[in-house]
C-alpha cells in the first residue's frame, strides 16, 4: 500500500510542477507587459491608472504559486512519511 500512495503523490506533484510551470510562464509575460507599460507611463502616455488590472492579476498568480509550492511540500512530506514506513518494514 505505501508504494502506490508514493505513487500517487509523485503524480500530484507532476501535475502540480506543469502548473506551477505555467503560471511561471504567465507571471513572465504579465512582468514584460508590465514593464512595458511603465516605459509607456514614464513617456506620459498612460495614467497609473493602467497597472491596476495588471498587478491584481500578478499578484492572484502569486498566490496561486504560494499554495502550489505549500501543496508540493505536504506531498513531499507524505513521500517521506511513506518511504520511512517501508523502510521500517524492511527491517
Amino acid at each position: 500500500m505505501s508504494l502506490i500512495g508514493i505513487e500517487k503523490n509523485l503524480n500530484k506533484i507532476k501535475k502540480l510542477g506543469e502548473e506551477y510551470d505555467n503560471l511561471l510562464k504567465e507571471r513572465k509575460e504579465l512582468e514584460t507587459k508590465i514593464e512595458g507599460l511603465k516605459a509607456k507611463y514614464e513617456e506620459g502616455r498612460y495614467g497609473r491608472d493602467v497597472f491596476s488590472e495588471h498587478n491584481k492579476k500578478l499578484s492572484k498568480i502569486n498566490e496561486n504559486i504560494i499554495k502550489i509550492r505549500e501543496k508540493v511540500r505536504i506531498f513531499s512530506g507524505n513521500i517521506s512519511k511513506e518511504v520511512d514506513e517501508e523502510i521500517k518494514n524492511v527491517k
